[in-house]
């Protein structure tokens, strides 16, 4: 297996095993957002806002598509990739938890963003490759930020890599590193020793253990404002 595949293999299984051990019954709160973006290096109101778009931040959503395939949960993960999903033991009742189906949205984007670089570009092709509904869904996303008032946005159209973000990253943060269009998951937390594609199962007991008083303490869920 390629070392690019295996790191993007270990990186879903971790992050699917974290949401494990701290899976909500209610919608999915803004730490579910913040801490996927910032494990896989993607922003976390881009997140925030293709749950918007996919679902109105739903965990319960469910679309069936004209060619029958099915969407599921707040981020409206295909059943495409369901059996690349079983792979790391990611089912379709795992989707329907928030916090899961966020994790495994950030881990899409990320993917994108590891073909297409820290684009507008990246950021369609989380709904679709086809040229035509990527640029339209990229745009959408653009539209809900800005109306969030977030940044102020322009399209230039002669880039190689695509429509750019003028002042809002794809990246996680500001101070993160440009992602680009070649850097794999393991720009994210180390999760140490571990056999390929496994995660170090100590360390998510110690994360877990020591997140657990901070999620239980924190009530807020994110919504428009």
């Amino acid at each position: 297996m390629p070392t690019k595949t295996r790191r993007l293999s270990r990186s879903l299984a971790l992050a699917a095993l974290l949401c494990l051990a701290c899976t909500w019954a209610d919608p999915a709160h803004a730490d579910c957002f913040d801490e996927a973006g910032a494990y896989q290096h993607v922003n976390s109101m881009v997140l925030r806002a293709i749950a918007w778009l996919e679902s109105h931040n739903r965990p319960d959503a469910m679309h069936r598509n004209a060619n029958g395939s099915i969407d599921y949960g707040v981020m409206q993960i295909n059943s495409i990739h369901l059996r690349e999903l079983d792979r790391y033991h990611i089912s379709r009742a795992t989707l329907m938890r928030p916090c899961a189906n966020v994790y495994v949205g950030a881990w899409h984007l990320r993917r994108m963003m590891n073909k297409y670089g820290n684009t507008w570009t990246a950021v369609g092709a989380y709904h679709s490759e086809t040229p035509a509904e990527r640029d339209q869904y990229a745009r959408r996303i653009e539209h809900i930020l800005a109306k969030w008032r977030l940044s102020v946005f322009s399209h230039t159209a002669g880039e190689a890599d695509g429509m750019r973000m003028s002042r809002v990253s794809i990246a996680a943060d500001d101070d993160a590193p440009d992602s680009g269009p070649d850097s794999g998951p393991d720009s994210g937390p180390d999760s140490g020793p571990a056999a390929p594609g496994w995660p170090d199962v100590k360390g998510i007991v110690v994360w877990a253990l020591q997140h657990f008083s901070a999620y239980m303490a924190r009530t807020a869920i994110f919504h428009l404002q």
